[in-house]
């Protein structure tokens, strides 16, 4: 595709003009340029076609430079073109700030003015985006409740988890809650809660458990 820039530039005899005023004059011009060109090519014109089309939409260049040079300028140029031709002109230190900002809103403007050319794309790429940060946050949600919250107990990762085995019981792995009752008592049958082996005796061989983690 042609650089249409240096084709506006070359042909557009602006005089009289500051250079940043000249630069957004031409960048306008090459951005309408280039929107034909597209336009062509989409609706099947071949790339040599689609360049004559964009070539000759303009007839008069030394015209359209008198009409473009005639225009009040204070009320066409935005606010943010102004400080940067100010800056410029002042030699700030904050002359690329002002550029970089200027470069933003342009090409803010040529975005806008392409998706309102082209409605369905405009559509098809809001909804790419909104179901992309949805996507997103429902995600971030989920790993943060799972993973990333802290538990809502102090010390949380002093949490433990104990259970028994008793091979008398014929338990394998028995959770010690389900051993107590609500009041903290041992329940009938368990051995949480008995008092331990007489010393006059051998401990009884039925309590081999042990907790585990």
């Amino acid at each position: 595709m042609r650089d249409w820039q240096t084709f506006v530039r070359t042909h557009l005899p602006l005089t009289g003009v500051r250079p940043a005023r000249e630069a957004r004059l031409i960048g306008e011009v090459a951005a309408q340029l280039e929107d034909l060109y597209r336009d062509a090519i989409l609706r099947g014109a071949t790339d040599e076609e689609a360049d004559r089309l964009a070539r000759e939409h303009v007839a008069d260049w030394n015209q359209l430079a008198a009409d473009l040079a005639g225009v009040d300028r204070a009320a066409r140029v935005p606010p943010i073109e102004q400080r940067v031709e100010a800056a410029v002109a002042r030699r700030s230190r904050f002359r690329p700030v002002w550029i970089a900002l200027a470069t933003v809103q342009q090409n803010l403007r040529r975005a806008t003015r392409g998706l309102t050319r082209r409605p369905g794309v405009a559509a098809v790429l809001i909804l790419t985006l909104a179901l992309g940060i949805g996507a997103n946050s429902a995600i971030f949600g989920a790993v943060d409740a799972i993973l990333l919250r802290p538990l809502p107990y102090e010390q949380a990762d002093r949490l433990v988890n104990l259970f028994e085995h008793n091979r008398a019981r014929g338990v394998s792995r028995e959770d010690v809650r389900s051993t107590t009752t609500p009041t903290g008592s041992a329940r009938p049958g368990s051995s949480m809660g008995r008092p331990p082996a007489s010393t006059s005796r051998p401990p009884s061989p039925a309590w081999p458990g042990r907790a585990g983690l």
